[in-house]
């Protein structure tokens, strides 16, 4: 690894744990095994850090998702193909919705003044003319495209969000948690 990605690593570990507030430099810079004056080398500011750290994660999934609103896939493959990338996303970084959950609540302007500066974001309003498409076109049921988008982004991120109270609740293993998470892509489509 090299030392900004030993960075990147030890700062997604803080701010995942503590949330921005909570992260310090200094024990970033001592789980990279590094000195804080390398770490401020390489990221003049904890905020360029948090910014470096939620785009690594922006710049993988919105573009994927994006891209499913610019073919000519019908509504039940693009909504098949948008459960499929963020599962897969999800999978890969299952500490993932707990952590940008609580960063848009406690951080709501700087978690956002990331996204909006960097010009990544999700393009939900073509999502939502590829509904309304659908709809004049008798393919799907009317029903509100927000709430259409809503339902499957929290169907992908609940059991993310409720793993440990599945967990406590059925009295299970990991593996079992794992299983159900796998088959989510089936039932959410």
């Amino acid at each position: 690894m090299t030392t900004e990605e030993k960075i990147l690593l030890a700062a997604k570990k803080s701010f995942f744990e503590k949330g921005y507030d909570g992260a310090k430099m200094q024990d970033i810079a001592n789980d990279a095994g590094i000195n804080k004056a390398m770490l401020h080398y390489y990221f003049r500011s904890k905020e360029l850090l948090y910014e470096k750290v939620n785009m690594s994660f922006a710049k993988v999934i919105i573009p994927q998702i994006n891209s499913l609103v610019d073919t000519e896939l019908n509504i039940f493959q693009t909504i098949e193909n948008f459960v499929e990338i963020y599962l897969e996303f999800l999978q890969k970084n299952p500490d993932l919705p707990s952590y940008f959950i609580g960063e848009m609540n406690r951080n709501h302007d700087m978690f956002f003044k990331v996204l909006s500066e960097n010009a990544t974001q999700p393009n939900f309003v073509a999502f939502a003319q590829k509904i309304y498409s659908a709809i004049e076109q008798k393919e799907i049921r009317p029903v509100n495209p927000i709430q259409l988008i809503l339902n499957i982004i929290s169907l992908c991120i609940f059991p993310y969000l409720a793993a440990p109270i599945l967990q406590y609740a059925t009295q299970s293993d990991d593996t079992f948690i794992g299983e159900i998470i796998a088959n989510r892509k089936k039932e959410i489509t």
